[in-house]
């Protein structure tokens, strides 16, 4: 089999880093191991093996008949077998079915804030999942939704892994830094995240609050900054951007949080057990099940909560550390790449 992974870019996503992790991991367990870009690279680039073959396409419009033709082209010299599907380019994906009918096409949803609508809301994936051969989605919710809303009957629930390369020896250099994961948009709310902290920071002074990710939605960093200005909490929260490595700063933070009112199966949360933090997140998507007994679980949209459970980690190291240990351990023996890759390469086998 030689499988290709088809993204829109590598920004700092979670559908992008799994892209990039499938990628990496199916290379020494099949034929050829692809991935293609479609619209614009980024600094998952990097992270990239050179084994995998790469495509970039360069895309302008939906309809660009010179990407078309390349990705084709690339098909065809390659003799691709799979196209694995991430995100939006479903469509490019079941453009390049109608022309390659031999292709095996595998559309992942990872888009949690799916299950909040129909088909009716999402029509042209559900005209193309009419030419998909197997969905893949990153939880039990979403597993149920395509199975009553595409018109795929083949959906299969795999969650998202992390290689056991990214687990790494948790350093001395731990320092009081709050750090949350996730690009900055409305539906991570680290808005609830910013009132908690507010509400608490005074009686923790040492402590600070880090956001990583892509400044995505330019009105709502604006609404974020102004509450850290109004709240005299600018010298304790940092907006730090798109990190090319991430793990240098989360092995240096004490506790990992997400604060989102919509998930899918957060990277994050698997990032953060792979760097040794102990966790904090809020009851969506598959959030709960990942976190399990190992961390802390609040409703969204709960300042107060959120504020509570971040007392309880910030005022004692010793449950800070437990909860880092049992964690971790819980992540690697969960959700590493070695116990879910096999799952994959069982689709891609099934629909052969």
């Amino acid at each position: 089999m030689k499988i290709l992974q088809l993204i829109d870019s590598l920004q700092a996503g979670g559908a992008e880093r799994m892209a990039v992790h499938i990628a990496n991991s199916l290379n020494p367990l099949v034929e050829g191991s692809y991935l293609c870009v479609s619209r614009k690279e980024g600094p998952l680039k990097a992270s990239l093996n050179k084994e995998v073959g790469y495509l970039f396409l360069n895309k302008q419009s939906t309809i660009d008949r010179k990407a078309f033709r390349l990705l084709r082209t690339f098909l065809q010299k390659e003799k691709i077998t799979h196209i694995h599907a991430h995100g939006t380019s479903f469509f490019l994906a079941t453009v390049m079915k109608w022309r390659l009918p031999h292709l095996k096409l595998v559309y992942h949803e990872h888009h949690g804030k799916r299950i909040s609508g129909t088909s009716k809301d999402y029509k042209a994936l559900t005209f193309c999942s009419r030419f998909f051969d197997s969905v893949i989605t990153v939880n039990e919710a979403l597993c149920v939704w395509c199975k009553n809303q595409l018109h795929c009957k083949e959906v299969y629930h795999i969650p998202n892994f992390i290689p056991e390369t990214s687990f790494l020896k948790k350093t001395d250099q731990e320092k009081p830094f709050i750090v949350h994961l996730a690009n900055l948009r409305p539906v991570k709310d680290q808005m609830t995240l910013l009132k908690a902290f507010s509400r608490i920071h005074d009686l923790y002074p040492e402590w600070n609050l880090r956001f990583v990710g892509k400044e995505e939605d330019l009105s709502y960093l604006e609404t974020l900054k102004d509450f850290v200005n109004e709240n005299d909490i600018k010298s304790k929260v940092h907006f730090m951007g798109v990190q090319q490595n991430i793990f240098p700063i989360l092995q240096e933070s004490s506790i990992g949080v997400l604060s989102s009112t919509s998930e899918g199966l957060p990277m994050a949360l698997l990032e953060y057990g792979a760097a040794g933090l102990p966790v904090i997140a809020t009851d969506v998507g598959y959030c709960r099940e990942v976190v399990s007994n190992f961390g802390k679980i609040v409703p969204p949209n709960s300042p107060l909560m959120f504020a509570k459970a971040l007392q309880e980690f910030m005022g004692s190291p010793e449950e800070r550390k437990k909860a880092s240990h049992d964690y971790t351990k819980h992540i690697f023996n969960t959700y590493s790449s070695k116990k879910i890759v096999t799952h994959f390469i069982e689709v891609y086998k099934k629909i052969s």
